[in-house]
């Protein structure tokens, strides 16, 4: 960014951190529709080995540990989502969703690297 106004400064870092948000924006999409779409290959594509969740059934560290997981996760029929996002944080999100099983369940995403670095799970039955 050198030789630029401090406008022009201005105006190209706020188009970079826009393309920065549509990445992590569309990888929480495909996240969630292969989730609805039962695509366990492109789901488990958005964690590496040093992704973690935490939820109500522990800390699982590393992709082999996610895998193993989502693969033993009983079938559901999913019933819809809401994104939420801060533009200031635009590496984190906020999923709310329900299953037939589930009455309320809600996902954090914190992304890094074009992947999922950290996430909480929390859900009710009901």
């Amino acid at each position: 960014m050198d030789n630029l106004s401090p406008s022009e400064a201005r105006c190209a870092l706020t188009t970079l951190f826009k393309e920065l948000s549509m990445s992590h924006k569309e990888l929480i999409d495909r996240h969630m529709d292969a989730i609805v779409a039962g695509d366990l290959d492109t789901l488990l594509s958005d964690y590496d080995d040093r992704s973690v969740i935490v939820s109500v059934m522990g800390i699982i560290e590393g992709a082999k540990a996610i895998r193993n997981m989502f693969e033993n996760i009983p079938a559901a029929s999913f019933a819809g989502y809401q994104e939420i996002n801060n533009g200031e944080h635009d590496n984190t999100y906020i999923v709310t969703w329900k299953t037939d099983m589930m009455a309320f369940a809600t996902d954090t995403f914190v992304i890094e690297d074009n992947k999922i670095f950290r996430q909480t799970f929390a859900f009710h039955m009901g």
